[in-house]
């Protein structure tokens, strides 16, 4: 429902695999598939990291909770320790300018919807990120390359791709 179009680093969907790996959950409205999530298992770590999560406009209030119950039951069925949706960027984030970004784009995209979202599940804990930056090299620069990632390319043309969503919603 924002006016900015899917950040590719956290809305790209990839192509199906059909690896052992992944997992697929599907949440089902009579015939229909209503939404659909996918886990993938933690690099390094004992537990699944929810990828991506769909859902349809159609789909009744309360699908998002019970997709994320199955991937908690597929988590324990696995036997692993832990689950996560990944990161809620700009968070809690105690840089000043930061948190004025986040202020600034609110509208742009919802973070502190998709915090409050989170929190509601209770986590047992929030983990930070970071983002580290080589010696010698601006943090502005950095940055910029991260807003890149999350743009999917160029800032410009992400930005041309806001503006004619916008012109396109009226």
């Amino acid at each position: 429902g924002r006016g900015m179009p899917p950040m590719q680093f956290l809305a790209a969907v990839p192509p199906v695999d059909a690896s052992d790996a992944r997992r697929y959950l599907l949440a089902q409205r009579g015939d229909d598939v209503v939404a659909a999530a996918t886990l993938l298992p933690l690099g390094g770590r004992d537990g699944l990291f929810v990828e991506h999560v769909y859902r349809a406009d159609a789909a009744p209030n309360g699908t998002l909770e019970l997709l994320l119950d199955a991937a908690i039951a597929t988590t324990r069925a696995e036997g692993r320790a832990a689950l996560t949706l990944g990161m809620v960027a700009l968070a809690d984030t105690p840089s000043r300018p930061l948190a004025l970004v986040r202020r600034m784009t609110e509208f742009l995209y919802g973070f502190e919807g998709i915090r409050r979202t989170r929190a509601r599940l209770r986590p047992v804990r929030w983990v930070p990120l970071f983002l580290a930056v080589p010696p010698g090299q601006s943090r502005v620069l950095s940055f910029v390359d991260l807003l890149r990632a999350f743009a999917g390319g160029g800032l410009v043309r992400f930005g041309l791709r806001t503006v004619a969503r916008w012109l396109r919603r009226g």
